[in-house]
């Protein structure tokens, strides 16, 4: 591969939708991209799925709003330091850093991972992993890619949870 080389993983359900959740997403599509274009595609499996409703998410998996959520970035990657604000918050404790390794070990080999929605715990491990997460109100896959391939790709932070 040349230098103008990279892949982009898109968490989906369906392999034509972006999903509105990186943890309830079941699968990646890995794009390779070579001279701003598509060369390859792949599926591959997303470790640690959680289906809402399932005991995983209604255990483990509960939004602590008023605690990390009412956090806003403090720079311009829009992360945040571990334990940041009135405490720990959703995705911070040890059990999701490891959950965390264990989703995106699949990916490691990606620039970009692209979708709807996600929590800062993930945000946070995919950027310490090298993996620029982009969160994106585009919902079909193709566009999406797109779209980073040509720079107009819109990272909707704000939406992060």
């Amino acid at each position: 591969m040349n230098k103008d080389s990279y892949k982009i993983a898109v968490v989906t359900n369906n392999g034509t939708s972006v999903s509105q959740h990186y943890g309830s997403s079941r699968f990646y599509e890995v794009f390779t991209i070579e001279d701003n274009a598509v060369i390859k595609r792949e599926k591959r499996e997303k470790a640690n799925f959680h289906a809402p409703g399932q005991p995983y998410n209604q255990h483990l998996h509960q939004h602590q709003h008023g605690s990390i959520n009412s956090i806003s970035p403090e720079s311009n990657t829009g992360m945040m330091q571990k334990g940041q604000g009135s405490g720990m918050g959703h995705g911070w404790d040890h059990h999701s850093e490891d959950k965390h390794k264990t989703m995106i070990g699949n990916i490691l080999d990606c620039k970009y991972l692209l979708a709807r929605g996600m929590g800062y715990g993930i945000y946070n491990h995919l950027n310490n992993a090298g993996i620029e997460p982009i969160v994106t109100d585009i919902q079909l896959i193709e566009e999406a890619v797109n779209s980073v391939i040509d720079g107009t790709i819109v990272n909707h932070s704000e939406k992060l949870h």
